[in-house]
């Protein structure tokens, strides 16, 4: 087997084990609330060591919200950073290669949609975990903001980074809200393009791509 192969099979084990693990965190959360197991128990339900639940997670809480391995699809980050067309300034297809960043996660999201289940179930449960989603959040906007600056050859904390940011994951936020409720029947790309084409409205044409 190639190193490559072995490579992928590994990461694909880790992912498994680090989905079981949230998976049973977030359960167990539901039936009894944060303090009402332990860790032992998270790891007798999936099979493997405390230690390797701390190799995965720090806490329950970062096991029921989502390691930040999970914020991004490596194959559509490296996707959004080989597609900007040259030439000097902010990129006229940035908006766009943005959207289509962001719908990657919400497909990724849309493939195990039992997860997203054990995530509400945990929080409804405990809301205080709540706040840990919107710190979580925040943080993964700044990741983000600086991986657009990254593409754009834009200085860290250049407010073009974060508010294109901000006006993108607010448009899909509201999209997904949409896209997962049970009894919607539109694609995600249905439930997106408007709200693209109003916010390219509202900024005058700028965010229109010129490909």
């Amino acid at each position: 087997m190639s190193d490559s192969a072995t490579t992928g099979l590994r990461e694909r084990r880790m992912a498994e084990t680090r989905r079981a693990l949230s998976h049973a965190t977030r359960t167990l959360t539901a039936e009894h609330g944060l303090q009402g197991f332990t860790i032992e128990q998270v790891c007798e339900r999936v099979g493997v060591s405390r230690r390797t639940f701390f190799n995965y997670f720090e806490a329950k809480e970062q096991a029921i919200v989502g390691h930040p391995r999970e914020w991004f699809d490596d194959d559509a980050v490296e996707m959004f950073l080989a597609i900007r067309p040259p030439g000097d300034g902010v990129s006229v297809t940035l908006f766009d290669d943005l959207v289509a960043l962001e719908m990657a996660h919400v497909t990724q999201l849309a493939q195990s949609r039992q997860e997203l289940r054990d995530l509400l179930a945990a929080i409804e449960t405990e809301p205080q975990l709540l706040q840990r989603m919107m710190k979580a959040g925040m943080l993964r906007n700044d990741r983000l903001s600086d991986l657009v600056a990254r593409r754009e050859g834009l200085e860290p904390g250049d407010p073009v980074a974060s508010v294109a940011v901000l006006l993108v994951t607010t448009l899909m936020h509201s999209s997904a809200e949409i896209y997962f409720t049970p009894e919607n029947t539109l694609t995600l790309d249905e439930i997106v393009a408007p709200r693209v084409a109003a916010a390219r409205a509202l900024l005058g044409g700028a965010a229109t791509s010129q490909r």
